[in-house]
């Protein structure tokens, strides 16, 4: 299976890197309008969206965990593990995270709340993507995005009731999912304004794009950290379903935001380990 995922890190990376020989003129070309400013704001609520989806992987490692459990120490293993995720083999996260948690949670644990991380956040995303991507488009599939994220919701907050028998714990826990999602959505909004300041008018389609792609991306197990996945998505569904946006732009925004994504994730590694 390693041998698998390192040839596929290897197409993703390979997929990037013809996009960027292809298109590398209009990128910087479009690159050259960046807000310098709102791009660092953007790397700033990138970092707390993070911090965000750290809280709620410590959460949910605490409702696993059989014994005292403090937050903090799921934080930590979860922000330390990030700059990991792109080595071929998901293995080096899941050691990474097992390390600095309590030897009650072995890797087994520690696997499966990966496993519930990762399938919550990709349900909310998706739901609150589709409700920005269909929200000017299409009324139909609009309500039907919003349907959904209100049943992932009520669903994900019953499972957590039934397996916790917590009340309390459920409900935080599916406030936590959400809140995580917007604000990395958020911090996608900010990134996307930051191009350019005039395209306010097509935000929201863009947002919904990329979650969309960011959760295509996590369901794509064998690609690590979704490389060449959430790119080739963020590009082409866009053409799948009729909407008109410039494929160099396109091409041009999402090899900027692995970019931009990488580096709020160094940079929470780097704040926690200062203010800890």
């Amino acid at each position: 299976m390693s041998a698998v995922k390192t040839v596929m890190f290897l197409l993703g990376a390979a997929f990037i890197i013809w996009l960027l020989v292809q298109n590398w003129s209009v990128i910087v070309e479009y690159s050259q309008s960046i807000h310098v400013g709102w791009m660092l704001f953007a790397l700033l609520v990138g970092g707390l969206s993070n911090f965000l989806l750290a809280v709620f992987f410590s959460n949910i490692l605490k409702k696993h965990s059989t014994q005292s459990y403090l937050v903090k120490d799921g934080i930590r293993a979860y922000i330390n593990s990030q700059p990991v995720k792109y080595i071929p083999g998901k293995i080096w996260q899941f050691l990474f995270q097992s390390f600095y948690v309590s030897e009650s949670h072995n890797k087994t644990r520690v696997f499966l709340v990966n496993i519930e991380f990762m399938l919550v956040l990709v349900a909310f995303v998706g739901g609150l993507s589709g409700c920005l991507l269909f929200y000017a488009r299409d009324s139909f599939l609009f309500i039907l995005s919003f349907i959904s994220l209100i049943l992932v919701g009520a669903g994900y907050t019953f499972v957590s009731l039934r397996m916790s028998a917590d009340i309390k714990t459920s409900w935080q826990l599916t406030l936590l999912a959400l809140v995580a999602s917007a604000g990395y959505l958020t911090a996608i909004y900010f990134y996307f304004y930051a191009w350019d300041l005039s395209i306010a008018a097509g935000m929201t389609e863009l947002v919904g794009l990329s979650g969309i792609s960011w959760a295509a991306g996590i369901l794509s197990f064998v690609f690590p950290a979704g490389l060449g996945v959430k790119e080739w998505v963020f590009i082409y569904l866009p053409s799948i379903i009729n909407i008109d946006i410039n494929y160099s732009l396109l091409v041009s925004y999402i090899l900027f935001m692995r970019i931009w994504q990488i580096i709020y994730e160094l940079v929470s590694v780097l704040v926690y380990r200062l203010f800890r």
